[in-house]
């Protein structure tokens, strides 16, 4: 941990983590999902704009 960081939101965070895996929540998951529908639809564009020039 670096200096000037506030732990009291550190140690919120960790918690609220905490309980959202409880809870049967995956952060971990729902952003690499969320990461990997992003690449493929830049991908798609960027193959559809490919095309047209």
């Amino acid at each position: 941990m670096k200096t000037g960081r506030n732990l009291a939101i550190i140690i919120e965070s960790a918690a609220m983590n905490f309980r959202a895996q409880t809870m049967g929540y995956d952060a971990t998951k729902t952003f690499d999902e969320n990461l990997n529908r992003l690449i493929q639809q830049n991908s798609e564009r960027d193959r559809k704009e490919a095309e047209n020039d």
